[in-house]
């Protein structure tokens, strides 16, 4: 995965940004696209954690930064699938409340609904999109005849009816 370049990338628009919208320089359909573009990333790059936080953070950025001028960024969603119409209201209901001042809204409260927003659109590694899951029903247990240790005799075995074994004669009295 390509983590650094995009936290960079995400930085560096979150930096421009403000400024553009400062200067009037993004029509609505560019207010649209940038939003489109942040959300088709998830789907590119999201399942990656690094990259999920930092176009997380990007795409609550540019939502609070759009949305006040830009009343279709909110519209973008409708396109998301299974984003439900009361989810993406009370979303927004959130993020407008938060940007007067007065009010201070949880950051965490405003990622958990995002998250819960895109969740369907966030892809999965290239390497398990067509990756099937093998489930083998009814697998007879294979087991190993276990081996069996042969058993060294004890003392008291080795000696046949009591006879001296000649044990004490080894050690010499």
């Amino acid at each position: 995965p390509d983590s650094p370049a995009s936290s960079k990338a995400c930085n560096l628009v979150e930096l421009i940004l403000p400024r553009l919208i400062e200067q009037g320089s993004l029509s609505p359909e560019d207010a649209n696209s940038l939003m489109m573009t942040v959300l088709k990333a998830f789907q590119d790059m999201g399942h990656h954690e690094a990259n999920n936080i930092a176009l997380t953070h990007l795409a609550l950025a540019c939502y609070e930064s759009l949305r006040p001028r830009y009343a279709g960024v909110r519209d973008v969603f409708s396109q998301v699938p299974n984003c439900q119409p009361e989810d993406l209201q009370k979303f927004d209901a959130r993020i407008i409340a938060g940007l007067n001042p007065a009010m201070k809204g949880g950051d965490k409260a405003k990622k958990d609904m995002f998250k819960k927003m895109i969740a369907s659109l966030v892809g999965k590694e290239t390497a398990k999109l067509h990756q099937k899951e093998i489930v083998i029903k009814n697998l007879p247990n294979h087991l190993l005849p276990q081996k069996v240790k042969a058993k060294t005799p004890s003392l008291d075995e080795q000696t046949r009816n009591g006879e001296d074994t000649g044990l004490a004669s080894l050690f010499g009295q």
